[in-house]
């Protein structure tokens, strides 16, 4: 009598990729306002870039906000996590087409010009 065939292995499951798209500040609905320069780091010529690692809500609006590098200066620091976090409007992230909540990082410029 003959040996039965070997078991023939499922087939792997195909992965899904899933389509990830990063917030934007550019696009329907976005609001992006430059924050007022305090007038103290005005006085003293301070100018810099600050890095925001801001947690953009499936709404499009700032939740958590952290500096992920100093501008150098933490009254300018400050006035853009202030900023951010009181007027900016994004356009969501979006898994396969959906808003999604998720991080992404943002900078803002201080940079005298009078």
């Amino acid at each position: 009598m003959a040996a039965p065939p070997p078991p023939v292995a499922a087939p792997k499951p195909v992965e899904r990729q899933v389509v990830r798209t990063p917030p934007s500040t550019q696009g329907r609905g976005a609001r992006i306002t430059q924050p007022e320069y305090p007038p103290a780091s005005r006085r003293a010529g301070e100018e810099g870039t600050v890095t925001l690692k801001v947690f953009v809500t499936d709404g499009g609006r700032a939740g958590q906000v952290e500096v992920a590098k100093s501008s150098g200066f933490p009254k300018l620091d400050e006035a853009a996590v202030k900023e951010v976090q009181r007027n900016w409007r994004f356009v969501p992230g979006k898994e396969d087409g959906k808003a999604v909540s998720m991080w992404h990082t943002f900078a803002v410029t201080f940079r005298l010009t009078d």
